[in-house]
């Protein structure tokens, strides 16, 4: 086995897919995963029977991703779920997010895994109903730098296959998508259906007309190209943490994105912002070992002298010569996407590097005005829909981040209330956890808000 990289190697992508409710996401990942060999028809076979005894029609294919006995009963996703898939080109970590809005969180998490991005709109749905779904769901591609390169239209079959009606659905979409400002030449729309497999992997015969729109979705995918990455390989290694485990006879194994810079085996780490100490003893990716992690790699990592219960989501693992750190405040511009105003005061809750935690924005710096697009400066105390400013934020908790110059991933965030995204953002600044950070923020958010303190421990080395 080739342990420096994976054997019968293929170049790696990220695809996170999203859509509203009920678009027919799962079922469509499904059978693709079954089209492309992931799973064989006993499989299926086997799934078909398990949902007829549980009262359920056509969920074979969406029992794949949904894997939890509480996503198949209530027929929803609730968490993402990750699956590798071989194509001719590729190898594709294939990632299927939650699209009720109060999933929100899971489905954040999910997105911000990947290098390039894929809406699913049903073709049967009501697209007025759906608008604003659709709207959120390409904000949060959009937020964290997932290149949105198709719109696929499932559920062909319920609408008889009908061309007028993937038109119409087209020029709704086109329409969101120029108001946000993608690139709408750059994005195919494919015609398909999940159940039935239609132009999944190979041409569809019920619609001829099909041809003229795009390729069938494999084709569009082995016709991505590798994002760049070795300008993050030279930078200090940033790992964002998605979960840890204890496994039997292993020990402690850690989950996450390999962000920038390279994770080998013995390297000496810290865990940030708790400041727990560990080292790599081994790497993993998709079950084949590896000796080293680069960019854009989702590993599992097996740590020494650390425990499973010394991580949390959004914890970052650097290098202990480069580590991340923990950040009393931290200057970001953000703009509003939401039909309200933000104040100083405010308490949304920050979204970002898989992070969910309230904040406070304490201060105004600047904002340009949507109207007349002059910038205000000095007594500022109020931002509206469609205005950008620049704004101190705290966290309320433990926080680690980086500036969005040098780490563009980890540097962007959402700011949300009430279920809703209220303003995108990405930080310019960081002031550094400190010793009087605690007297600090005390002054800002008030004298009986509790502050935890951390501590680095290098003692192990």
């Amino acid at each position: 086995m080739n342990t420096n990289r994976m054997s019968n190697y293929k170049p790696h992508i990220n695809i996170s897919v999203a859509g509203p409710y009920h678009s027919g996401k799962s079922t469509l990942f499904g059978h693709f995963i079954y089209q492309l060999g992931g799973v064989d028809k006993r499989t299926i076979e086997r799934f078909k029977s398990i949902s007829e005894s549980m009262g359920l029609s056509k969920c074979e294919y969406a029992f794949i991703p949904e894997s939890q006995q509480t996503e198949r009963s209530q027929q929803r996703s609730i968490v993402p779920s990750t699956w590798v898939i071989n194509t001719n080109k590729f190898r594709v970590s294939y990632t299927d997010t939650p699209g009720q809005n109060r999933l929100i969180k899971n489905c954040i998490r999910g997105i911000q895994k990947g290098d390039y991005g894929l809406l699913v709109l049903s073709a049967l749905q009501n697209l007025d109903e759906q608008k604003d779904a659709i709207r959120e769901k390409l904000i949060l591609f959009k937020t964290f730098l997932v290149d949105v390169f198709a719109v696929v239209i499932t559920k062909m079959s319920e609408v008889d296959y009908s061309e007028s009606r993937f038109d119409e659905v087209q020029a709704f979409v086109t329409d969101v998508l120029s108001l946000l400002n993608f690139d709408v030449h750059k994005i195919k729309f494919i015609p398909v259906d999940g159940f039935e497999g239609e132009n999944l992997s190979t041409l569809s015969l019920k619609m001829p007309w099909a041809v003229k729109k795009s390729k069938p979705l494999l084709e569009e995918i082995d016709a991505l190209q590798v994002p760049e990455r070795s300008l993050n390989d030279k930078k200090p290694l940033r790992v964002t943490v998605e979960d840890s485990y204890r496994i039997s006879g292993i020990g402690c194994v850690c989950v996450g994105m390999v962000e920038s810079g390279i994770l080998q085996e013995q390297s000496k780490l810290i865990v940030s912002p708790s400041g727990v100490s560990a080292q790599c003893r081994s790497i993993e990716m998709h079950h084949e070992s590896l000796f080293e992690g680069k960019g854009r790699d989702f590993v599992g990592v097996n740590l020494l002298y650390a425990t499973h219960l010394d991580f949390h989501v959004g914890d970052i693992i650097s290098d202990i010569n480069s580590p991340a750190v923990r950040c009393e405040r931290f200057e970001a511009q953000i703009q509003v996407v939401d039909q309200r105003s933000i104040k100083v005061g405010y308490m949304p809750l920050f979204n970002g590097a898989l992070v969910q935690m309230q904040c406070k924005i304490v201060e105004m710096k600047a904002v340009e005005k949507k109207d007349t697009k002059e910038v205000e400066s000095g007594s500022v105390t109020e931002v509206h829909c469609g205005e950008s400013a620049v704004v101190s934020i705290i966290p309320l908790r433990p926080l680690c981040i980086e500036t969005f110059e040098k780490f563009p991933k980890l540097g962007t965030f959402l700011l949300r209330d009430n279920g809703k995204v209220v303003a995108t953002g990405r930080v310019k600044e960081i002031i550094n956890w400190s010793t009087t950070s605690n007297n600090t923020i005390k002054k800002l958010i008030g004298k009986n808000t509790q502050i935890q303190a951390i501590t680095i421990d290098k003692s192990i080395y």
